[in-house]
């Protein structure tokens, strides 16, 4: 009777195990799926504010990147009828009744194959770096967005763990930079977006990214930061930045883990930064843009 009650207890408390197990395995599992829904969340803000300040940096100078759109033409598929047609016109006008009754029927299926089909395909827009004066209505006006955005993100980083002297840091470069646009003044602005995309690698480093990705955020923050003293005809500081750049990437080129496609791109990226580098010599601003737009481009592919 003893050793009945006994077994009884030993799988009660095998039960309650098991259930305390499912439980705790459960409540782990929930945690990380949420966890790793908000690391996406933040990651696509940041990567958001990423490209906006890129696209605010580039309009200092008319520099549009390379893009793709979307192209749907609609054509009609006339080549078999024509074909045809010309075949028949061979046989000469004394062919037999049953050739033409054959030729009666290939123009009826001709004329069904002229139906308009839709073709999808992408075109490489033509995008060079243009002069100009600068919208600084419109600059003012995509700075201003960052307010509207910026409200929600804050929450966000704080809850990943971001150090708040880092957040109230952003927001002040955001106050900056819309200050010198409303200023129109193109060298402090080019400075105060540098600093604003600064602080980027230290929000992303924070987050459950490749260290790829982690990366190239801090080198696009080092050549943009070049191409804010550019402005500043600081050469020797620009030099300094694109040396820093190309240390870090080294990093990303000497890595043999990465797959052959991967390795290519991240080759290509490392051979522009060399190509950037080498032009500083001249001085020349327009060189730098043009070696400047190649290298982002090729960058932004990682991110």
């Amino acid at each position: 009777m003893r050793d009945k009650f006994v077994s009884t207890l030993v799988k009660i408390v095998i039960i309650i195990l098991l259930v305390i197990l499912i439980i705790f395995a459960w409540v782990m599992y929930s945690d990380a799926k949420e966890e790793n829904s908000k690391n996406d969340k933040v990651e696509q803000e940041i990567i958001y504010m990423e490209s906006r300040i890129t696209n605010l940096v580039n309009a200092l100078n008319g520099i549009k990147l390379q893009n793709y759109e979307i192209v749907i033409n609609k054509v009609k598929e006339e080549e078999s009828s024509k074909n045809a047609d010309s075949e028949e016109d061979k046989k000469g006008e004394d062919n037999s009744e049953s050739g033409q009754s054959e030729q009666e029927n290939s123009g009826q299926d001709n004329n069904e194959s002229k139906e308009e089909k839709t073709v999808t395909k992408l075109e490489e827009e033509i995008i060079a770096v243009q002069e100009g004066e600068i919208d600084w209505q419109w600059f003012q006006s995509e700075t201003q967005l960052f307010y509207a955005t910026w409200a929600t993100v804050i929450l966000d980083l704080y809850d990943i763990g971001i150090d708040s002297d880092k957040i109230v840091e952003f927001s002040n470069a955001i106050d900056e930079t819309l200050v010198s646009a409303q200023n129109k003044d193109k060298k402090t602005t080019a400075v105060n977006l540098a600093n604003l995309y600064g602080i980027l690698p230290e929000f992303i480093n924070k987050l459950d990214v490749t260290q790829l990705e982690k990366d190239v955020v801090q080198t696009k923050g080092y050549i943009i930061n070049a191409y804010a003293y550019v402005e500043l005809e600081a050469w020797d500081k620009v030099q300094i930045e694109v040396s820093k750049a190309e240390s870090l990437f080294e990093t990303s080129v000497n890595d043999i883990k990465k797959d052959e496609k991967e390795k290519f791109n991240i080759n290509k990226a490392y051979i522009l930064i060399e190509e950037l580098k080498n032009s500083l010599s001249k001085e020349d601003s327009g060189i730098f843009y043009v070696k400047y737009k190649n290298l982002v481009e090729e960058l932004n592919t990682f991110i």
